[in-house]
């Protein structure tokens, strides 16, 4: 065998070994150097990865695959989609390495238990890695690139602005909780529901859950990766960054069909974003909020089915996206579109049956654990109706108490306790009015665009939701991020800019409810007058935003969608 003639015939593959094992060689190093300086260990592996990463990329482009003088755009998306084929090849052998031990091929080779499994997942995964880097990243024709290229200017600015600033504070934020004492609902909670689940247990009849199925995967994804508390939350944040994008994609592509200025809109959405980071990166409410807006921008792209499966994923993500399934039902109903509303309730129909089927199958009595959590759950603190009887209370005029359950702080009480058996019959009467309320104002309208309108009433949907209820937690808020930046368009000028302000208000309030009666207080105890007008003027500001949407979505509803 001629073996120079071998090398020669397969130059590339060898390169890609040589270059394969040096990154290695960087891995290991790096991992050395920052546990030297005295690193975590978690986040030094993190950080070695991510060296090592960037050394791959750099010399797999210039000396394995020969690919140089791209673009700054191409460079970009040949970075983000090396990246992403290193963490899809990571979860891939995260998966199988568990799955080959399962089925048998876990035995003891070369005198190591599970080693075996451990070659053949390493096998699979330098193929892979080989293959994306060949067939996807350093291609002439790369298809990221292209799509990339091809995307509206501000579009890809306000990724570029996104990604930058959406780093840094997410540094930040993790520096200060490593550095604090502070826990993490992230870290502890979502860390230790997925630790849960990756030991076999059922979600809901083994252990208590209080999400739906789709929330309880995308908690298991980072636990996929790794055993470390810290570590599962950068990667959580990963997931987080992942759909904001998709987030910001969606909330441009909205506003560029209705204003010739689609990036300031965009830059709301960001602005919006890192105002409430601390609820965006530590909560997982980020995830229902994007797929609701997902929804809504198929929906105005007229591609029904895909809203109907995207509004489906949000509601068995988190159950608040289903107060936008009425509005699309009324709009597609008065427009005689009687197939696409069909096949929407059929669609939502077969997503939730199939979400919640092994729970039915595993314990039918615990199944819909999720949905009666709060059934028996008095009024939160931060709630509108609370924070008046906590006023009156304050001042001896009604008898409450505080207690801390459900994870939050709750008052209770004669009168609380009273109210909060009535508050979801309220809640229902409220959303069916502004059903009602929609369906007649677009029963009269005589044609032209009406999606400006299913927009707004689907963001008032979410303010009745939150206002009519006996729970509005702080996180809440981040459900209105692209609403809120759509309705500084849809409001008109004066309008536009009250909102915006209303909002970012309402935000600042809440940051600061967050100091004052959770920072300074153990759980349980007695608000003192200051935190409970900052609730208060905080819910007022609420009340005041939701009469901006009211009052836009009547403008729009009136004059048939025109902006």
């Amino acid at each position: 065998m001629d073996i120079r003639k071998l090398l020669e015939d397969h130059d590339e593959a060898v390169r890609y070994i040589i270059f394969g094992v040096l990154t290695l060689v960087v891995s290991w190093i790096t991992y050395a150097l920052f546990v030297f300086i005295g690193v975590d260990l978690a986040l030094s592996n993190i950080l070695s990865w991510i060296c090592a990463v960037l050394f791959a990329f750099v010399v797999n482009k210039i000396y394995v695959f020969r690919c140089t003088g791209s673009s700054t755009v191409n460079l970009g998306a040949e970075l983000i989609s090396f990246f992403g084929g290193r963490l899809f090849t990571g979860a891939v052998a995260a998966l199988l390495f568990p799955l080959l031990v399962a089925i048998g091929l876990g035995f003891t080779f070369l005198g190591v238990e599970g080693m075996f499994a451990r070659g053949i997942t390493s096998a699979v995964e330098i193929a892979l890695n080989y293959l994306i880097s060949k067939f996807i990243v350093f291609r002439s024709d790369n298809v990221i690139a292209d799509w990339y290229s091809g995307l509206p200017e501000g579009l890809r600015k306000g990724f570029v602005k996104f990604t930058i600033i959406f780093t840094v504070a997410a540094v930040i934020f993790y520096v200060a909780f490593y550095l604090s004492d502070i826990d993490s609902e992230v870290g502890t909670l979502y860390f230790d529901y997925a630790s849960e689940m990756l030991e076999g247990h059922m979600p809901y009849s083994d252990f208590k859950a209080e999400y739906p199925p789709m929330a309880m995967l995308l908690i298991l994804i980072p636990g996929l990766i790794t055993e470390s508390s810290f570590t599962y939350q950068i990667i959580f944040a990963i997931e987080v960054y992942t759909f904001l994008m998709f987030g910001l994609y969606w909330t441009y592509r909205i506003a560029e069909k209705y204003t010739d200025k689609p990036g300031r809109i965009s830059d709301l959405y960001i602005v919006f974003t890192i105002i409430l980071l601390d609820f965006v990166l530590d909560r997982y409410d980020i995830f229902p909020m994007v797929l609701l807006i997902g929804a809504v921008y198929f929906f105005t792209r007229e591609k029904y089915d895909l809203a109907w499966i995207i509004l489906a994923l949000g509601v068995v993500t988190k159950l608040y996206p289903a107060v936008a399934a009425p509005v699309f039902l009324i709009y597609l109903l008065v427009r005689k579109d009687y197939k696409s509303a069909g096949r929407g309730i059929l669609i939502c129909a077969i997503i939730g049956i199939l979400s919640i089927l092994p729970f039915l199958i595993a314990d039918p009595g615990t199944a819909f654990s999720f949905l009666t959590y709060h059934m028996d759950r008095g009024l939160q603190t931060e709630s509108p109706v609370a924070s008046v009887i906590m006023l009156l209370g304050h001042f001896d005029l009604v008898d409450i108490s505080y207690v801390f359950s459900y994870g939050s702080d709750n008052i209770a009480g004669d009168l609380p306790d009273a109210i909060a058996k009535l508050m979801v019959p309220i809640m229902i009467v409220c959303m069916l009015a502004l059903y009602v309320f929609y369906l007649m104002k677009t029963r009269r309208s005589t044609g032209g665009d009406g999606m400006p309108a299913v927009i707004l009433v689907s963001f008032l949907a979410v303010m009745i939701f939150m206002l009519a209820n006996k729970v509005l937690s702080s996180q809440y808020l981040v459900w209105m991020i692209p609403f809120s930046a759509l309705l500084v368009m849809f409001a008109g000028h004066c309008d536009g800019r009250i909102a915006m302000w209303l909002f970012a208000a309402c935000v600042v309030l809440t940051q600061l409810n967050l100091i004052v009666n959770y920072a300074f207080r153990d759980a349980g105890e007695e608000f003192g007058l200051p935190g409970i007008l900052i609730i208060l003027f905080r819910n007022v500001l609420l009340f005041v935003l939701t009469y901006y949407i009211v009052k836009a979505a009547s403008k729009h509803l009136s004059s048939d969608g025109e902006v």
